[in-house]
């Protein structure tokens, strides 16, 4: 590249060297955008058409349950009810599956086929009208004069054609995901291809612009006016630079806070329907799927949990609870969750607690449990044979007391031992790194996502510890980690009881959990709390997930879709609790929150808790200042939403029960 430029005059020549790499980048980054917009609007189109696919099987079912449902009843408003269900059914049923082959604006659909996806609806293309001309059949009949043997025919047609719909349903669905994962790698090239540019541009200008710019700087800087005219600009690059650099952090938190609300938001409704749906009568395969299916979302919920956690170590905005608690029960509840694991594995798994190691250290047990947790995890899963044992000890700290209230320090010190494979020496240096895992190839046997010990390190450094390996190959590996805690003499009244310091399960044997099995017992749903509830919440399912929940625990609520719904509400009927979403349209919960807050400080005043998909550092906060008493995040725990209740319900337990309000 090469610019005529008049001669004495370099200081132009580097200006349109800059002026160049700078159009040069811009040029890219607006092309990038381009194609990250083109990209996004592709995956939405593309999760529509997956959606609504999706969606015509469960149609097609619908549309047959109402079939013989309108067969089998014999009351007359009941029968004109399902009439019209089988109407609404096949017309919503005929519409998508039109929309999926030639398009329908208002659904989002493109009507933009593959030859493969266009055969595939050919195929099922007999079943389909078959199924819609029986359908059209059935509805042709009057509902007042329907009789069984008129519709008898119709609705053997419908059912003998069903299973080939579904099925072949089944497969447009794979082929426009498959399609669907083609295109977003494609995409993922091109923005490969655009950032290696973009880094080469940037190569280049620091080669041909800022490199000359460094020697005229140095041959200028021997006068004095010019050495503080390049002070000036270097102060104004590096404000630039400070203010991109803060832009950058607030947009990484803002993002990670939106994805992990959309993130929560339906895996509340996942998580919440396969509790529910755990407790009803299922067939052992039902079961297995059901299980399966929960056992996958609290996998994600890890992950999504353990990226939210390195954020906010990385931010600086961890905040570690600083409350007395028993080192017993936090070692025995972090073992219960292997039980199962180990019986399966046929492994010993052990715990014990040292003679003279202070019983109630004071410090944050849910992220000491959860360090320990992981490295339980990896300890059974890569361990086939022989034992995992957990053992705890303390040294005393006596030239260190903690400032506020003199209390004594001590160091605690927990080992992992298990008889697995082992870690070979030459990778002991990767294991707490983030994103890092001592098998990195794509044949590993186990999964994960290395962000456990990375966690586990920050987290022992913050409570003033440290964590390390000691592992031979073949011979299995012993995790350490220490923290240090001031001692409690005694347990505040409402922790709850202590327990044995030591425990053992066997790998043919069976004990139960350590935990009290009443934490845990669900209230009968006939025995109805008088509480008076109310729900404020947007998404449809969520609503029926918490519905359900509070069901099972015995309480019933009335429902909302906004923050301005919820304040119309309180004005005519004086509810006790209100569980409020954050996010809502037209009035979110803060500010619904803070507007309820204004009205009064009454005895009767609602206690309100927040049940959001928000889990940044900071959504808490803002939920107490804005005048919640409480939190819960999504995905909603039963028993977290039960505990959460019964703080307050003994101040109601005298009130009749009220019924929900239409």
């Amino acid at each position: 590249m090469h610019f005529p430029t008049p001669s004495g005059s370099p200081t132009r020549r580097l200006s349109l060297l800059y002026v160049a790499a700078l159009s040069a980048i811009a040029l890219l980054s607006i092309s990038g955008y381009a194609l990250t917009q083109r990209s996004l609007a592709q995956q939405a189109s593309d999760g529509r058409t997956i959606n609504i696919a999706g969606r015509q099987r469960m149609l097609s079912q619908r549309l047959t349950k109402a079939a013989l449902a309108l067969q089998s009843t014999s009351n007359e408003a009941e029968r004109r009810s399902r009439w019209q269900e089988l109407e609404e059914v096949t017309t919503l049923w005929e519409r998508s599956h039109n929309g999926l082959q030639r398009g329908d604006a208002e659904l989002g659909l493109p009507g933009t086929n593959s030859a493969a996806i266009v055969g595939m609806f050919a195929e099922i293309e007999p079943p389909y009208q078959a199924m819609l001309a029986a359908a059209r059949e059935i509805l042709n009949v009057d509902p007042q004069n329907l009789q069984k043997a008129k519709i008898e025919p119709a609705l053997k047609v419908i059912l003998a054609n069903e299973a080939t719909f579904l099925q072949g349903m089944d497969e447009i669905v794979f082929q426009y995901d498959r399609e669907a994962r083609s295109r977003v790698d494609r995409m993922r090239r091109l923005e490969s291809i655009f950032l290696v540019t973009i880094l080469l541009v940037l190569f280049l200008e620091a080669m041909f612009v800022f490199h000359p710019a460094v020697r005229q700087i140095r041959d200028d800087i021997r006068q004095l006016r010019q050495a503080r005219d390049q002070l000036t600009r270097n102060n104004e690059q590096l404000d630039a630079a400070l203010k991109e650099a803060q832009s950058a952090t607030r947009l990484k938190s803002e993002f990670l806070a939106n994805m992990s609300h959309e993130i929560r938001t339906p895996m509340n409704a996942t998580l919440g329907m396969t509790t529910l749906l755990l407790e009803t009568d299922l067939s052992p395969l039902q079961r297995e799927f059901v299980e399966t299916i929960r056992s996958s979302g609290d996998v994600l919920l890890t992950i999504v949990n353990d990226i939210l956690d390195l954020s906010k170590i990385e931010a600086g905005k961890m905040e570690l609870e600083t409350q007395p608690f028993d080192l017993s029960r936090c070692v025995a509840e972090a073992v219960d969750l292997f039980v199962p694991q180990a019986q399966a594995k046929s492994l010993d798994l052990t715990w014990s607690i040292a003679p003279g190691t202070p019983p109630f250290p004071i410090g944050d047990a849910t992220r000491i449990r959860q360090i320990l947790v992981n490295l339980l995890s990896n300890a059974v899963k890569f361990t086939s044979v022989g034992e995992v044992a957990i053992s705890v000890s303390s040294s005393p700290l006596p030239d260190f007391t903690e400032a506020r209230d003199d209390r004594p320090l001590a160091e605690f010190h927990v080992r992992v031992k298990d008889t697995g494979i082992g870690i070979p020496q030459d990778r002991l240096d990767r294991l707490f790194q983030s994103f890092s895992q001592a098998d990195a190839s794509t044949t590993r046997e186990y999964g994960g996502t290395g962000l456990g010990l990375a966690i586990g390190r920050r987290l022992c450094e913050l409570m003033g510890g440290r964590i390390w390996v000691e592992s031979e190959v073949g011979r299995g590996s012993t995790f350490h980690f220490t923290f240090l805690a001031a001692i409690a003499a005694e347990l505040p009244p409402e922790t709850g009881r202590s327990i044995s310091s030591n425990g053992k399960v066997l790998g043919n044997g069976w004990r139960p959990p350590i935990s009290d099995p009443a934490d845990d017992t669900l209230i009968d749903a006939d025995l109805v709390s008088p509480l008076r509830i109310l729900l404020a919440e947007d998404n449809v399912v969520n609503q029926k997930v918490a519905l359900r929940m509070l069901e099972r625990i015995g309480y019933r609520a009335d429902v909302v879709n906004n923050g301005l719904e919820a304040l119309e509400r309180l004005q005519r009927i004086s509810y006790d609790v209100v569980l409020m979403d954050v996010q809502m349209p037209e009035m979110d919960g803060l500010e619904a929150t803070r507007l309820i807050r204004r009205q009064g400080q009454s005895p009767d005043r609602p206690w309100i808790i927040a049940m959001t998909a928000g889990a940044m550092a900071g959504d808490r906060q803002a939920c107490l200042d804005a005048g919640m008493d409480d939190y819960i995040t999504k995905p909603v725990q039963l028993h977290a939403l039960q505990s959460a209740l019964e703080i307050i319900s003994s101040r109601f337990d005298d009130r009749p029960p009220a019924s929900p309000t239409p």
